[in-house]
């Protein structure tokens, strides 16, 4: 069974949408340490948005030579 490429956006969006909940709910009294787990959420986020959007685009419109 193959699994169209746009499906990887799925994960990414709720790592996404988890470190703003997270980040939300970091209180003051936490002080950097509650931020910790959303920065590193948002971060790898980022990440795998960065890697999977070239990837998409080649495989929407592909390679005209």
């Amino acid at each position: 069974m193959r699994v169209s490429r746009v499906w990887l956006l799925v994960p990414m969006t709720v790592a996404f949408i988890l470190s703003q909940v997270l980040a939300r709910s970091a209180t003051s009294l936490r002080g950097w340490r509650g931020l910790t787990t959303p920065t590193v959420l948002t971060g790898i986020s980022y990440g795998w948005l960065f890697a999977v959007s070239p990837v998409l685009c080649l495989d929407r419109f592909g390679i005209s030579s």
